[in-house]
């Protein structure tokens, strides 16, 4: 039978063998190899998230731990002496002559989820130890953050001597009722 086609209609034959077996070798190999691959991809990328999922997952157990550590300095804990504003202002003045003035605590200020309470102290002496408080209130103090200093020198009624007073307000978070500890 293939003595009697003529070179025209065997390559018409070949190219259509051709065709069917790109179609057969297509259905049982190549999209197999495809759908195999997409699944494998599938599995990899699922893979993959979860162990960034974990990493992110301790990441952020890392950052919470280090948000928790920054916070508790700035609680308000005003039965610890160390953390208590007067305790620790009043024995700082006492040390370096310098009269405490004034201790006025704020009303408490709702921002966001964190409450937070402004108390101010003035003090009464020279500029270089009201920097020394002021330096011992952020540094080696945990009473809250320093929010702002107010200087002010005015001249006694009685006397020709400039004073100074300075005025330090002192921010602190108060934890609320319903965090659990």
């Amino acid at each position: 039978m293939l003595k009697n086609l003529t070179y025209r209609q065997k390559l018409k034959w070949l190219g259509a063998g051709a065709v069917i077996l790109v179609l057969i070798c297509y259905q049982f190999s190549f999209s197999k190899t495809i759908k195999e691959y997409k699944t494998y991809k599938q599995y990899k990328s699922v893979s993959s998230n979860t162990l960034n999922d974990e990493a992110e997952l301790n990441l952020l157990q890392s950052k919470n731990r280090m948000l928790d550590g920054i916070l508790n300095k700035f609680l308000l804990d005003t039965l610890d002496e160390t953390k208590s504003l007067l305790a620790v202002a009043g024995n700082f003045c006492n040390a370096n002559n310098l009269q405490l003035k004034e201790y006025k605590p704020f009303p408490a200020i709702q921002a966001d989820s964190i409450r937070t309470v402004v108390r101010s102290i003035t003090v009464q002496g020279s500029f270089i130890n009201c920097l020394r408080l002021l330096y011992h209130l952020e540094t080696q103090s945990d009473i809250g953050r320093i929010s702002s200093v107010n200087f002010k020198s005015f001249s006694a009624a009685g006397n020709s001597a400039m004073l100074l007073n300075c005025t330090v307000f002192i921010q602190n978070l108060i934890p609320s009722k319903n965090e659990i500890n």
